[in-house]
């Protein structure tokens, strides 16, 4: 979850700092994890040619979602992770902002191919 908390919190930065959105950041940070979390369990299941169905995958986007808004992503974490990972050393945090993107990337790579086997 680290991984995925660390996500959250960068992607929300981006956010703030291009000021694509000032009010409901923590909003569309949950969504791109929740949407990349959705493709990765998809790419699974495709890819291990269990039956799926697109509605399936509106379903578990969905559900995702909720439970990531209920239980993990919101904007008390988001508080709690600007404190832990603000004051972060920026050679460090480039690293990790490189990996996140390696990661969303290779995910919607991934998925394509899946797709592509179908």
């Amino acid at each position: 979850m680290y991984f995925f908390d660390y996500m959250f919190y960068r992607v929300a930065q981006f956010y703030v700092k291009t000021g694509l959105e000032k009010k409901d950041h923590e909003i569309y940070s949950r969504a791109v994890v929740s949407i990349l979390q959705t493709i990765n369990i998809s790419t699974l299941l495709l890819l291990f040619s269990i039956t799926y169905h697109p509605v399936f995958g509106g379903v578990l986007a969905v559900t995702i979602d909720i439970l990531n808004s209920i239980f993990l992503y919101n904007s008390k974490k988001l508080k709690k992770y600007k404190e832990r990972w603000d004051g972060e050393e920026k050679r460090i945090r480039k690293i990790k902002g490189v990996l996140i993107i390696i990661y969303m990337i290779a995910s919607l790579i991934l998925f394509v191919l899946a797709i592509s086997t179908l």
